[in-house]
């Protein structure tokens, strides 16, 4: 879908009374402009170091300056994790900045959803944990809407919402079960396994966005702002940098996958161990001797590199669903 196409589901969202709307390459005054009155409440997930970075309107970091023993100093604004703050408009999306992949391997900025929280200040919508008091998607996939028979259907006039928006969704959570086949996990420790509940259409598990319409829940990658994991399946991994195909022991074969090539994977195998580990994608329909892997990363920056969000990228290839590793 071309971004022109987009823009253009992005204005009718923001005019319409839909839970998200965005806008791609254009002003984001514009968008405040048509929805300025329109204003709720978004709480912010915990964090490990106690705050949520500050962007301004472009999507760069702001800072401020401050003293530390006695000296002033140039810090990233921030605000403080697990607050609720009063929000404006509509969640957008900012076009990011191109990194050229041949000086900079490995760290991509692209588009990522943000909600504006007033004095020209915007967070990333990976740290909200919920909006108005429900739920809230981050989707990973342009996402066609659907009705309770599985017939595309209508949002408040839309049929599709853009990949990386984020959504609110009046499904509940519960504690994970052996059924649910997708979870995510609800504290920093990752102890605690949640799902959201999701509605079964034609065999294919959804999630609901209200007034009878619903969204493949394949299309959702983050749920309340933490990394949605699958538990079993396929999915498609989109390569980031050259990398060969290899053998069922981890040798390299002759056979190289080109950047923008997609294939896909089946299952995740992990060898070493703490900072050492490394994590490996088996290609789907390979199996026993024949079986072939593709080599992600590090496996402790995996579930934290959603470059649509973070704007980091870690792995050698984008996953379209975090299978479990």
């Amino acid at each position: 879908m071309t971004t022109k196409k987009l823009a253009t589901i992005a204005a009718a969202l923001l005019i319409s009374v839909a839970p998200a709307a965005a806008i791609i390459n254009q002003p984001v005054h514009t968008v405040q402009a048509a929805t300025q009155s329109q204003k709720g409440k978004v709480t912010l997930k915990k964090s490990f170091n106690g705050t949520v970075q500050v962007f301004n309107s472009k999507g760069n970091a702001t800072i401020t300056t401050q003293k530390v023993n006695g000296k002033k100093m140039t810090v990233a604004s921030t605000v403080k994790s697990g607050s609720s703050f009063k929000y404006y408009g509509k969640p957008i999306l900012i076009q990011g900045k191109k990194v050229d992949a041949k000086t900079s391997k490995n760290y991509h900025y692209t588009t990522a959803s943000y909600v504006n929280i007033g004095k020209k200040r915007y967070i990333k919508s990976l740290n909200v944990s919920s909006m108005d008091g429900q739920n809230v998607l981050i989707l990973s996939s342009n996402s066609r809407i659907y009705d309770k028979n599985g017939h595309r259907t209508t949002f408040n006039g839309l049929s599709l919402i853009p990949k990386y928006m984020l959504v609110k969704t009046p499904a509940k959570t519960h504690a994970s079960t052996k059924n649910d086949v997708f979870y995510y996990f609800s504290n920093l420790s990752g102890s605690k396994k949640r799902s959201l509940n999701t509605t079964t259409i034609k065999g294919k598990p959804f999630y609901a966005l209200g007034n009878g319409a619903y969204i493949y829940a394949s299309n959702v990658g983050f749920v309340n702002g933490n990394t949605l994991y699958q538990a079993s399946g396929t999915t498609t991994a989109t390569i980031l940098n050259k990398i060969h195909v290899l053998n069922n022991k981890l040798k390299s074969t002759s056979k190289l996958l080109k950047i923008g090539q997609k294939v896909k994977v089946d299952a995740t195998k992990t060898t070493g161990e703490g900072d050492e580990a490394g994590l490996y994608f088996r290609i789907a329909g390979t199996k026993g001797k024949n079986a072939q892997y593709i080599y992600w990363g590090d496996d402790s920056e995996y579930g934290m590199d959603q470059e649509s969000t973070t704007d980091e990228f870690q792995g050698n290839f984008n996953l379209d669903n975090h299978l479990a590793n």
